[in-house]
């Protein structure tokens, strides 16, 4: 149907529904088409170790790996959020163009907040940022948050996705059970359900188990509104032993 609409200035224009539709769809487009621009739809993660003392930060690379496809959004790629105490972003190489921020918060911070790195004591943390695969050489540069709440870039690493150095061996397939699933991983947020202490006998109670987690996560507000924005899988680790292991107990 052609429908007829009065302009500002007093004169009629005709409009085809159809066009109204197009110009609807037409930033989704241009969205999609500048994520395929910059990133192969893979997704990067780069591993790290995190050192410190207290009053001292290192951080050393340990390996870059390409796994699967990228499970976040591919049209919110900046984070506007300002929380957590690091931040990083993906800067592309050659224009310094930013591709990719996130902010996060990780378990040297934690630790930092005890009283070991006080008496001076240093440790090493394992971590991990994962974010979309960018088609050229980039940078990942790591920022920490001061006490006036600015962050100061604290590393940088450069990476070139040919690189012989870069991994791209397949990764073991796990053991996944969907809980629910509302949508793609892309417009949805994803849960995971880890379990400790489940040796491989106990996979159903396991089961069970993130099933009636899930039941009591989402029975409360604001999950309980929001159930079908969510997605949740279960992945079964088997562990060695039963139970959890309590160091200071014995």
């Amino acid at each position: 149907m052609i429908k007829t609409f009065r302009m500002l200035d007093g004169t009629r224009k005709n409009s085809d529904p159809r066009i109204l539709l197009i110009l609807l769809l037409l930033p989704l487009t241009l969205q999609a088409a500048d994520f395929s621009r910059d990133f192969t739809g893979a997704t990067v993660r780069l591993d790290f170790y995190h050192t410190g003392d207290g009053r001292h930060e290192i951080f050393s690379l340990d390996r870059v790996r390409i796994e699967g496809p990228w499970p976040g959004s591919r049209t919110q790629l900046i984070d506007t959020t300002n929380l957590g105490a690091y931040y990083f972003e993906v800067v592309d190489a050659a224009t310094n163009r930013v591709l990719f921020t996130q902010g996060f918060a990780d378990i040297f911070g934690e630790w930092a907040a005890t009283r070991e790195p006080r008496r001076g004591v240093a440790r090493t943390f394992p971590e991990a940022v994962r974010f979309p695969e960018p088609r050229r050489e980039f940078q990942v540069r790591f920022r920490k948050r001061g006490p006036d709440g600015r962050f100061r870039e604290v590393w940088t690493v450069h990476v070139d996705p040919a690189s012989r150095f870069v991994t791209r061996a397949s990764i073991p397939p796990a053991d996944v059970t969907v809980l629910q699933e509302n949508g793609s991983p892309a417009e949805k947020v994803d849960l995971v359900v880890l379990g400790d202490g489940y040796p491989a006998s106990a996979r159903g109670k396991f089961l069970r188990d993130a099933r009636r987690m899930t039941d009591i996560l989402f029975a409360a507000e604001p999950f309980a509104s929001h159930r079908n924005d969510f997605n949740v899988r279960a992945v079964f680790t088997p562990s060695p032993e039963t139970g959890i292991s309590r160091p200071r107990s014995g």
